[in-house]
């Protein structure tokens, strides 16, 4: 058995394993146009250890001020660091998730740098969750709206989602289909 110092099989290639240690853990840039742009629902990986997350909030728009906010240095957290997280990173709320049957008992806040995204999100035709989720609850309400002659028309719902911040493509395309079920329903003879 080796003893404490003793390094055994390994040799000590001085400047070269340096070079090469400094290589390893210099994290990548990004490659993900949206990396920084994660949203509630998103599931994410932990860069620093591989285990799977959920993203269920936004906890600063910057590193730095979440940082000072909180009193602990986020950027030099080991994990955080290594992935060399920016003073600029967003930073989000997130859960880890073992299993289906796990139940997340603590949150976590960390800088984007040290999310990734599952390659799920790269297939063509595969949208993000809460995309999937938002234009599916905007369809119910422009359809909703649609049928009934109440005070909120299909406009005043567009209007307060573009207010609200979501994507003016993702709200065209729930009217779109909102649009499409009504008159297939009214075709039909059904509402």
């Amino acid at each position: 058995m080796a003893s404490d110092g003793d390094l055994g099989d390994f040799e000590d290639h001085g400047a070269q394993d340096d070079a090469r240690r400094t290589t390893i853990e210099a994290a990548p840039e990004p490659v993900d146009p949206l990396a920084d742009d994660f949203k509630i629902g998103d599931p994410v990986v932990d860069l620093a250890n591989g285990r799977n997350m959920v993203v269920v909030g936004k906890a600063a728009d910057r590193a730095d001020a979440w940082s000072e906010r909180n009193d602990y240095d986020l950027l030099g957290n080991t994990g955080n660091g290594r992935l060399r997280a920016r003073p600029a990173d967003p930073v989000y709320t997130c859960v880890y998730v073992a299993s289906v049957d796990s139940k997340p008992t603590k949150s976590y806040d960390f800088p984007s740098s040290r999310l990734g995204r599952p390659e799920y999100e790269n297939v063509d035709g595969v949208d993000r969750v809460y995309r999937m989720v938002a234009r599916d609850v905007f369809d119910r309400l422009f359809q909703a709206s649609m049928r009934t002659s109440g005070d909120l028309a299909p406009a005043d719902i567009a209007r307060e989602a573009g207010i609200a911040g979501f994507d003016q493509n993702l709200i065209d395309e729930a009217a779109e289909l909102a649009e499409a079920a009504t008159l297939e329903g009214g075709e039909d003879g059904g509402e």
